[in-house]
């Protein structure tokens, strides 16, 4: 670890990241299941997929019908 830890908490701090220490397997799943908890980029996808969607039949309803 030693050096590498320290090169991946500044690869952590200067992208905005934050580092996780674990010791075996099972933290690193916890840590895991932390960085999953705090993402919001599939709300973010899906809201997007959303906005999209509803333009495009809003589009073809105006297209067929009008």
């Amino acid at each position: 670890v030693g050096g590498d830890a320290a090169l991946l908490e500044n690869m952590a701090k200067v992208t905005g990241g934050k580092m996780h220490y674990t010791l075996d397997g099972n933290q690193l799943g916890l840590a895991f299941a932390s960085i999953a908890a705090d993402c919001t980029i599939t709300g973010t996808l899906v809201q997007r997929f959303a906005e999209i969607l509803s333009k495009e039949i809003s589009v073809k309803i105006i297209v067929d019908y009008l």
